[in-house]
């Protein structure tokens, strides 16, 4: 085995339930708790093929690890590992999450439905404008396929116009902001969260929930 080829690790849950106990959101990364007694370094990147005591259902996920936790017998800690997602290394560990909650799994660890389309938009990043298209949409965020797109860093504020009419002008417009970038589904861009109260946008997405990838 190469030093930098991923290690392979077979995890088993005791139940579904006990997994929702073991993650973390913050921000654009998702992180897991992982009980093994398998040492690995730190920064190692791992493949997991994971079951669960109450389920024949299998995941396989994708991480890397960033920290690690001995077995502390006076203090009845159960040896492990931390794993974090980042990008699109988040799909698989997410549709896993919303199985454990009894979600259909597209909700990942949302609890808006994502909807697969193909909306024309524009993305406006500083003076920079973008041609795009979204190509999956929630009443939260968006999956946003352009050049380049998939280079934004997590954090970056951008301007979202979708079906903006001659000369950008018109459509609907959402402010995001960038939670992650790269490959989605064998397509190139970027995941942005929409900024603002929920009352105000979700009344102006509810035209693009209904629309279906041609």
């Amino acid at each position: 085995m190469s030093p930098k080829s991923p290690v392979q690790l077979r995890i088993t849950y005791p139940s579904r339930r006990s997994v929702l106990a073991s993650y973390r959101l913050d921000g654009a990364t998702l992180s897991l708790f992982v009980p093994t007694s398998e040492l690995v370094d730190l920064g190692r990147s791992v493949i997991l093929d994971v079951g669960f005591g109450d389920s024949q259902q299998k995941f396989r996920l994708e991480g890397r690890v960033t920290w690690r936790r001995a077995e502390s017998r006076g203090m009845r800690l159960e040896p492990g590992l931390g794993i974090n997602f980042n990008g699109s290394e988040k799909a698989a560990p997410a549709q896993m999450l919303a199985y454990c909650a009894g979600r259909p799994l597209e909700l990942g660890t949302s609890q808006d439905a994502r909807v697969q389309a193909s909306i024309p938009c524009n993305v406006e990043v500083g003076s920079r404008r973008v041609r795009a298209r979204v190509r999956d949409i929630s009443n939260s965020g968006a999956f946003v396929v352009g050049r380049g797109l998939e280079e934004l860093r997590p954090g970056k504020e951008l301007t979202l116009t979708l079906e903006p009419g001659w000369f950008g002008w018109g459509g609907k417009t959402f402010k995001a902001r960038v939670v992650w970038g790269g490959d989605k589904a064998g397509m190139f861009g970027c995941g942005a969260r929409f900024l603002g109260q929920p009352a105000e946008i979700k009344p102006a997405l509810r035209k693009y929930l209904g629309k279906r990838a041609s």
